[in-house]
């Protein structure tokens, strides 16, 4: 005898599918493109959001910033929701794409969005522009990257900002891509002006950065970051512009608050 619960799985892809305008929320969508930035948020479940011929998995509440004109397609999970949200022509990611750290602001704005339901283009501009604003601050790095052209080192440079990667060093990824360490680290130095590693470092800071100006703690941050700790991104931080700089007005976007001594160090390969 068939539980609910399997009665209710069992329907649940044909129930999807009664508002069709909206059944790529809940199930996904074959490649397409448009002509202004999206922002592709989860609201629950899992996703998978397919760019360029690489695959991004999502869990709730990740988001990624896609450019105009960025062929992309969806595959959500059962059970899953995700919403895509266009935004204004200038409101521009830093690169094709872009994934976004946690931002609680963000979070709550998508629920206003989808509790209230804007229809048309009226109703929709308010809430548009409120995601224009907070993004705008995003679109800009403080310690700019530039992403190497090498196929191999640009898989590399994905792999060492990737969450599930973060225990991974240098070396490791190297010997996972097939490539030497040293090979890669000259790679690198021509194509972006940094080593590997530091560029893994200024990577992993804006990661945090952008994190703490959406609104999460510094701890939240440094999690997201790949850093065991608070203490852990703010040597990291002094490591990178000097304990001198801390203490600058605007040096840093959120205000970087230091932490007590002690905890984690900062991972060797970051």
């Amino acid at each position: 005898m068939r539980s609910r619960g399997g009665a209710l799985s069992a329907v649940r892809p044909s129930l999807a599918e009664v508002v069709a305008s909206n059944s790529p929320r809940l199930l996904g969508h074959a490649p397409h493109s448009h002509e202004v930035p999206e922002l592709v948020y989860v609201v629950t479940g899992r996703a998978h959001l397919e760019v360029d011929e690489d695959s991004w998995p999502m869990t709730a509440r990740d988001a990624v910033w896609l450019a105009p004109g960025v062929v992309h397609a969806l595959r959500c999970e059962d059970g899953s929701m995700v919403f895509g949200a266009l935004l204004s022509p200038g409101t521009r990611p830093q690169a094709m794409a872009q994934l976004l750290a946690p931002m609680p602001e963000l979070d709550r704005l998508m629920v206003l969005i989808l509790g209230a339901a804007p229809n048309g283009e009226e109703q929709i501009r308010p809430f548009r522009a409120a995601l224009d604003t907070l993004l705008a601050p995003l679109a800009e790095d403080r310690f700019p990257v530039r992403s190497p052209r090498h196929p191999t080192a640009a898989r590399v440079a994905r792999s060492l900002v990737a969450h599930d990667l973060h225990d991974l060093s240098v070396q490791e990824l190297a010997r996972r891509e097939c490539i030497s360490a040293r090979h890669l680290q000259r790679i690198f130095l021509e194509e972006t002006g940094l080593s590997a590693s530091r560029w893994r470092r200024r990577a992993r800071l804006n990661v945090a950065l952008r994190a703490i100006q959406g609104g999460s703690n510094i701890t939240a941050a440094a999690h997201r970051a790949g850093y065991s700790s608070g203490a852990s991104l703010q040597r990291a931080l002094e490591r990178e512009v000097g304990a001198s700089a801390l203490c600058e007005p605007g040096c840093v976007p959120g205000v970087l608050e230091r932490p007590e001594s002690g905890g984690d160090s900062e991972p060797s390969q970051g």
